[in-house]
């Protein structure tokens, strides 16, 4: 995936989808999530038909595709799905002293505050009775509370800004790193926090962490050193340390 192209809500339900016709699934253009889940997908499957099995566990509840299902929020619904397929196994705490980030996430809320363009049909008149639809069902959907532990940087880096390489060295090759946000993004804009903003893999190449993510500043897949990014995110005040899961191989779905 190294170069493809970069594109938010790369993925919808496909054309039988009530409120997103864009393809269930593309390799020509991804984003953060769908990167990563793809990536997951294909490592777990030895044909066609396992990949699109594994993606609907994956990136919905239950494996009913529809947007209402769709793992829309990382904490609760992604990282969850994982965990419970057998994929991933947050590991975090092991790593060094960690910090729990928490929020309510507002699922209803976030719902109502939709834009006329998450709707994706191919007959477009039908978008706005499509809209108004989606937020009336989303509107049932129960907050859910968020709680993710995350490495701060006192613990990724010693007081004079060089990075703790006791901590690095224990994060295993191809682990998931998410970048964690507590209360984050606008809430007044978004209708409620995410809490998680990006997520990659960690590759070791030459005793080197590589951090191997589809970036919407570079608009495309890229691989850059892990320690050297997260330097830089430091210096965004919302961003708080990292949380990370490890790959797994006793899947159980």
């Amino acid at each position: 995936f190294l170069g493809r192209p970069y594109a938010l809500f790369s993925w919808g339900e496909g054309a039988e989808g009530r409120f997103d016709q864009a393809p269930l699934y593309c390799f020509d253009v991804v984003d953060c999530e769908t990167f990563v889940t793809a990536v997951l997908a294909l490592a777990h499957s030895h044909s066609q038909r396992d990949y699109e099995r594994n993606l609907r566990i994956f990136r919905y509840k239950k494996g009913q595709v529809d947007f209402l299902t769709r793992h829309h929020f990382t904490v609760v619904e992604w990282n969850s799905a994982l965990e419970r397929a057998g994929v991933l196994k947050d590991i975090t705490p092991s790593l060094g002293a960690f910090k729990v980030a928490e929020a309510d996430i507002d699922k209803a809320a976030w719902y109502q505050h939709l834009p006329p363009t998450i709707i994706r049909l191919k007959e477009a008149s039908l978008g706005p009775q499509r809209l108004a639809v989606l937020k009336a069902q989303g509107q049932q959907i129960p907050s859910q509370h968020s709680r993710v532990t995350y490495l701060p940087w006192t613990t990724l880096f010693t007081p004079t800004g060089a990075p703790n390489q006791a901590v690095w060295d224990k994060i295993p090759q191809g682990a998931v790193i998410e970048i964690v946000r507590p209360h984050w993004p606008d809430k007044a804009k978004y209708g409620t926090y995410f809490e998680i903003s990006h997520l990659g893999f960690v590759f070791r190449h030459d005793h080197v962490l590589w951090f191997r993510h589809a970036s919407s500043g570079a608009h495309r897949v890229l691989e850059q050193p892990l320690i050297a990014y997260l330097q830089e995110a430091r210096q965004v005040p919302s961003i708080a340390g990292i949380h990370v899961m490890k790959l797994r191989g006793d899947q159980t779905y």
